[in-house]
């Protein structure tokens, strides 16, 4: 399959290249051959440009807090290009054309991943017989984990004896409208719609073989004298339930989390942070309802249910990884940082826009100590005297990002662009594929990419983006200083 994108890579260099005279610089030995001095950079718009305001200092305008959040970012109404976002692309120029190092200056995280359809990838089968239950819970900033074992199953059906007799389970989810969105396809919606005690008794009834996971499950009912205690539980409901198909499709069955007297277990940090980055807690834009309602749960201390795996199901003491669904993201093998398979070096960019030593870290390029920067960008104000005419309408646009955990893109294919099998960041010889770069395009309109339609035919919003950009022709400039 031939992948097409509008942005490519510069490959990324396996040598790391270090001036010979980074160990002698210095804040307060100037070079006797160095060079001072400053210039002027004028930026001309060819196609509208936009910077997201940070809000006009003044703390006054014509529009609302909303409105105004929308503008070009300004000061007293002059439009502006940060200087440090100038300063910013200049360095990233500057890390590619001196064969500079990309570790240690990206996020040295581990992906997860949940691909149903690959199953070298993700062994659902497998998967799912590994699978164990639990509750969640942070005490004095330490996580601990109650297992309770595997979980039982429990359907919507059997689940209705607890409903109110005008929202019986086993219907409402046999309604598209119900499930039409993320919101109502969330674990936090079902708990919503559905709040009958969930501490309940259970009796074993039968088990039911899963044809997609290669696995029995074990049925459970609601039975006062049936001797087994637990907690039912909600996960999402990512479809409609169809019930006139054969065999009938869609999810009916949920949890049942039993009652347990296994110590508790601390769980490291590594599989938390982990957790923690599959579900977004770094990007609140990208949060979905069930992690915004969950977190702040934990925070408070109180206990959350979870899936996880044991490192050794031999040795019950170390937890591997954790999720909030059956079948939750797995992380792969392999950080960002592993697959760049660079030395960590003072290079170009680090003498010349300055670095900072993280001491928590462990970063051996910094050599224990820092730099200032020896470039200073000003601000890039609007010179054009015609704002008013040169700022756009609000204009809506999808303006959706590519992510790394792409890897038919982001890890490097050979130079291959018809590829049978990729490699993944689980793949030993697998490498990062490079710097990121979007080719300037001359000439031409904007393309405008439309939103998607939800299932009830209105606009997904949720994927629009306002804003209020300043038109073609709008000229910025600046000051650019550097010394030696």
């Amino acid at each position: 399959m031939s992948i097409t994108s509008p942005y490519n890579f510069v490959p990324l260099n396996t040598t790391v290249v270090s001036p010979e005279w980074a160990n002698q610089v210095s804040h307060d030995i100037p070079f006797a051959d160095g060079l001072s001095g400053s210039f002027r950079l004028e930026i001309m718009a060819e196609s509208p440009i936009y910077v997201r305001n940070g809000m006009d200092s003044t703390g006054k305008d014509d529009l609302n807090k909303d409105e105004e959040y929308l503008k070009f970012n300004h000061f007293r109404h002059v439009p502006f290009i940060p200087g440090s976002s100038i300063r910013g692309m200049l360095r990233n120029v500057m890390e590619i054309v001196t064969l500079g190092k990309m570790v240690g200056r990206v996020d040295d995280v581990r992906f997860s991943v949940r691909d149903f359809q690959n199953d070298d990838l993700y062994p659902k089968a497998d998967f799912s017989k590994d699978i164990q239950c639990g509750w969640l819970r942070k005490v004095d900033n330490v996580f601990k984990l109650q297992p309770c074992g595997q979980p039982g199953r429990i359907s919507h059906a059997s689940l209705d004896i607890l409903c109110p007799d005008n929202r019986k389970m086993s219907l409402y989810y046999q309604q598209r409208e119900n499930v039409n969105n993320d919101s109502g396809k969330s674990a936090k919606s079902k708990y919503d719609a559905f709040n009958f005690k969930k501490q309940q008794q259970f009796a074993f009834a039968k088990k039911d073989f899963d044809r997609k996971k290669d696995f029995d499950r074990k049925i459970y009912t609601i039975d006062n004298n049936g001797g087994k205690s637990g907690t039912i539980v909600f996960t999402g409901q990512p479809g409609v339930r169809a019930i006139h198909t054969s065999p009938p499709k869609g999810k009916h069955l949920e949890f049942i989390f039993f009652d347990s007297v296994q110590p508790e277990v601390s769980v490291a940090d590594e599989v938390i942070k982990n957790l923690f980055f599959a579900f977004y807690n770094h990007d609140k834009n990208q949060q979905k309802d069930d992690w915004k309602w969950r977190k702040p749960q934990l925070d408070k201390g109180e206990k959350i249910p979870v899936f996880f795996r044991w490192e050794d199901h031999k040795i019950k003491t170390i937890i591997k990884d954790i999720g909030l669904a059956f079948l939750y993201k797995i992380v792969y093998r392999f950080s960002t940082t592993k697959l760049i398979k660079q030395k960590s070096l003072v290079d170009f960019a680090d003498v010349i826009f300055g670095m900072v030593v993280d001491k928590k870290s462990n970063n051996p390029s910094t050599n224990e100590f820092s730099l200032k920067s020896r470039v200073h960008v000003g601000h890039a104000f609007m010179s054009n005297s015609n704002v008013i005419q040169l700022t756009l309408q609000k204009t809506s646009e999808v303006l959706s990002s590519p992510k790394p955990t792409y890897y038919p893109n982001y890890i490097d294919q050979g130079g291959k662009t018809n590829v049978e099998i990729y490699k993944t960041y689980n793949d030993d010889d697998a490498k990062i594929r490079g710097w990121k770069r979007y080719p300037v395009r001359s000439g031409g309109d904007v393309v405008q990419n439309p939103p998607s339609i939800n299932p009830d035919g209105t606009t997904n919003s949720k994927i629009v983006t306002q804003f209020i950009p300043l038109g073609k022709g709008a000229s910025l400039s600046t000051t650019v200083s550097f010394h030696k």
